[in-house]
């Protein structure tokens, strides 16, 4: 009787180690799967630190292809985050310049991730050279951005496209733009 005391005892810490165990890999699953994309893309995450050492930040395009953002290499090997847009287009794309902001927060990671030829990342690890960071592309558009812009001038206000379908895009692009400022 005492044996199968024991030996029920045994088997119960067996199966609590074992639902543990379980636990614990469906949490690591779990974990890969639905929230290493925002533990990586924190900025308080020092990876992204060591990941600009090695990878030269990515650029930013807009959907009809304008590059919205690129790095630009400087004399002695200093990078420089340059917007050819300027203020055009800084509510969404951001800036890196003091703390991150719109699509360089938010598509940090991927900036600053290559996925260029391995052999071309080896040789560029050998020559202490910065592999080149994947592109992100964006839905913005840089000519409605532009006559948004420029039609707001100087007053503060929004843009806002309702029902944008293709038909009354290209009907809203082609006549003149009636905005009402805020």
């Amino acid at each position: 009787m005492e044996e199968k005391r024991g030996n029920r005892q045994i088997l119960a810490i067996t199966y609590i180690f074992v639902a543990i165990f379980l636990g614990m890999a469906a949490y690591l699953v779990n974990f890969i799967v639905k929230d290493s994309d925002t533990v990586i893309n924190n900025p308080y995450n020092k990876r992204q630190k060591l990941l600009a050492e090695r990878v030269v930040r990515g650029e930013i395009y807009s959907a009809d292809g304008k590059v919205l953002a690129k790095t630009e290499t400087l004399d002695g090997g200093e990078e420089k985050r340059v917007y050819p847009y300027g203020d055009i287009f800084c509510h969404a794309v951001g800036r890196t310049a003091n703390s991150m902001t719109g699509v360089e927060l938010a598509q940090c990671y991927p900036l600053l991730t290559s996925h260029a030829n391995p052999f071309l990342q080896l040789t560029n690890t050998f020559r202490g050279e910065k592999n080149p960071g994947d592109n992100v592309y964006t839905t913005l558009d840089s000519k409605l951005q532009e006559t948004a812009y420029n039609a707001l001038g100087e007053h503060k206000g929004a843009v806002v496209a309702l029902e944008p379908s293709r038909e009354r895009y290209l009907q809203w692009y082609q006549n003149l733009i009636t905005i009402q400022i805020l």
